[in-house]
């Protein structure tokens, strides 16, 4: 059984590491990443810790 990190919430249901019931994350901790040069908006962010549920 996973421990849910009640630090980190996610709503990302494809992702191996989300806890659907608790809506946490499963990680010790993660890592941030941005796609953009300059981000300026939370929609510039991502979670780069993220692996698709089938692959995990």
């Amino acid at each position: 059984m996973k421990t849910v990190n009640d630090c980190i919430c996610c709503s990302v249901r494809t992702c191996a590491y989300h806890d659907a019931l608790a809506q946490h994350c499963t990680l010790e901790s993660i890592q941030v990443g941005c796609d953009a040069a300059s981000p300026k908006a939370s929609e510039h962010t991502e979670c780069a810790s993220f692996a698709p549920r089938n692959q995990h």
